[in-house]
């Protein structure tokens, strides 16, 4: 589960701080994995991941994610951290952010 202590590396501070917000509101609040938008990532694998920066510091990656019914495309911000790429947020196919929905509880 990307959500969790051992996988909050995974994500920028700021993209982190937005998660634990929004588990003080609710402990419930977050009912999707967002790197797949889906309830059960089981059997579902990375095809094509097409990056590109944005900036200095930032880039996209468009992640095509094979999953048993159909594929879909996820794209992931990110942002450098020392010297690692973060996950700042998660855009879904419809390029919805994870970061404002878990802001207006929609997650």
């Amino acid at each position: 589960a990307p959500l969790d202590e051992i996988n909050r590396g995974l994500w920028t501070p700021e993209a982190w701080a937005d998660v634990e917000a929004a588990w003080a509101r609710d402990p419930g609040a977050i009912s999707v994995d967002p790197l797949c938008f889906c309830q059960d990532p089981t059997g579902m694998q990375a095809g094509e991941i097409t990056a590109a920066f944005t900036s200095e510091d930032t880039a996209e990656a468009v992640v095509e994610l094979v999953r048993p019914d159909a594929p879909v495309q996820v794209t992931l911000r990110l942002k450098k951290f020392g010297d690692a790429w973060r996950i700042d947020d998660v855009l879904d196919p419809d390029g919805r952010s994870f970061r404002q929905a878990l802001s207006a509880s929609e997650a």
